[in-house]
């Protein structure tokens, strides 16, 4: 008997290394493919950038574009389109770049665009201080849901939502699909393969977090993920010197921000022949940035928006905090919604892809020293437009809510959760989140504090601002 239970003891170890194992494996593994995409994103992309810039340079010496110059134009903006896609499906670079919470705003649109299922995101704009693995963890993790539920639930709305309590994140996952039996499915555990629910369990055990299943045939699916927050380090403070005063210059004074030297160099080349334009300091990364911006206050600064350590939406964001007479031309390889929209918001004047002509790039120089907004062509306008008229789509009357849906958010600005909600208002809680997703919608406000604001200044409610 006691050798018997000695036995089990040794398997219980056995499995539980195991299962480290796994976990970690996992983790290996997708940093080999974070690595990979950076490297193609690094050297390749960059290069093929920068060549297409010197390149175009020759072609506008030319009296006339001769035919294989105009052929190799057109292989580079081939071989540049290739390497950004090949980037993204090695690993979304979103993650890294963006933040967990920006990251996840990119899924969802991501999947509502692919499956055509109604999908919400709500963030209650709280700190969610997390480690690295355990963010790729619940970003995999949320992936993995999202696909079964286009696979399987049968589902007209669904809804990610993440908030923090006290020190841990939770995120839900939820459809009004035709559910299943929560019992039965994770009985399988055993049978599954690649990132499934027992999967997405252990690996939030490994780091102390915990999964919840809820779901019932024909009453749609509920999936809870809890995780523990990282010690919240100590802000380092923003300086609080002012900003010193732009005094008249003959030139417009630009500083250049990529952690790539390559590219800085590829910039300055481009802005060598502008008279009107003055390349005075280069940085390499966020914080260099804004030490340069207090010292030699440039009227323009050219950002990168994709570096390593403090990115350019954080660079940007508090440049912009500090500096505000400090107008900010985004400068990326990338073209998908969320980098836009993300620098948008961070207060951006401009956004221009790494690939574009000398004309551009100068134009958007002089037209953002000019209060002016400027962006590249090869931005697709409706993601612009669709930023700058945001202001007008939260104003939406509220007429276009129904008596409930006005109910609902008059609760919901109090301070009232879905399952107090439905308690008032005698309706099934199930049909709350319907009300909330279809108020999201409708206004196009996709967290609680920015629904909040809303009904205060529409006066649904008395609290105040």
């Amino acid at each position: 008997m006691i050798e018997h239970k000695e036995h089990e003891e040794q398997l219980r170890e056995y499995q539980q290394q195991l299962r480290h194992l796994a976990s970690e494996l996992s983790l290996a593994e997708e940093r080999d493919r974070r690595r990979f995409a950076q490297e193609l994103h690094d050297r390749i992309g960059q290069l093929l950038a920068v060549a297409k810039i010197k390149l175009a340079k020759l072609i506008d010496a030319q009296q006339e574009t001769s035919d294989p110059l105009g052929e190799l134009m057109e292989m580079l903006e081939i071989a540049i389109h290739e390497t950004r896609s090949l980037t993204f499906e090695l690993s979304p670079p979103v993650l890294q770049e963006l933040g967990f919470e920006a990251a996840l705003a990119w899924l969802v649109t991501k999947f509502q665009n692919q499956h055509g299922i109604a999908t919400t995101f709500t963030d209650d704009e709280q700190p969610k201080p997390l480690i690295a693995d355990l963010q790729v963890v619940l970003f995999q993790a949320v992936r993995e849901l999202l696909h079964n539920t286009a696979k399987y639930s049968q589902a007209d709305n669904a809804a990610v939502s993440i908030s923090r309590q006290n020190n841990y994140l939770v995120v839900e996952v939820s459809d009004d699909g035709i559910g299943f039996d929560a019992k039965t499915v994770l009985s399988r555990c055993c049978k599954e393969e690649g990132f499934g629910l027992f999967s997405i369990r252990e690996r939030l055990s490994h780091f102390g977090g915990t999964m919840e299943v809820r779901s019932a045939l024909k009453r749609g699916a509920r999936i809870t993920l809890t995780a523990p927050l990282e010690s919240a380090a100590t802000a380092i403070a923003s300086s609080s010197t002012p900003a010193p005063a732009h005094a008249p210059r003959d030139s417009i004074h630009v500083l250049l921000v990529d952690d790539h030297k390559i590219a800085r160099e590829g910039i300055r080349s481009l802005l060598a022949d502008c008279l009107d334009i003055e390349v005075v300091a280069e940085a390499a990364d966020g914080e260099e940035a804004i030490r340069l911006v207090r010292e030699r206050a440039p009227e323009v600064v050219v950002m990168d928006a994709a570096m390593p350590g403090m990115g350019g939406v954080e660079a940007t964001r508090r440049i912009m905090a500090g500096f505000p007479a400090t107008k900010v031309v985004a400068l990326s390889m990338h073209t998908d919604r969320q980098y836009v929209t993300d620098m948008l918001a961070a207060g951006v004047a401009g956004y221009l892809l790494k690939d574009c002509a000398q004309e551009d790039l100068a134009q958007a120089i002089r037209a953002v020293n000019a209060q002016l907004m400027f962006f590249s062509p090869g931005i697709a306008e409706n993601v612009v437009r669709e930023h700058h008229l945001a202001a007008a789509t939260t104003d939406a009357s509220v007429e276009s809510l129904t008596s409930r849906e006005r109910e609902v958010l008059t609760l919901l600005a109090e301070g009232f959760n879905s399952k107090q909600i439905a308690s008032r208002c005698r309706i099934s809680t199930k049909t709350v989140e319907s009300h909330r997703q279809h108020i999201a919608k409708k206004l196009n406000l996709h967290s609680v504090a920015k629904l909040t604001k809303y009904a205060i200044r529409k006066g649904l409610t008395s609290l105040e601002l």
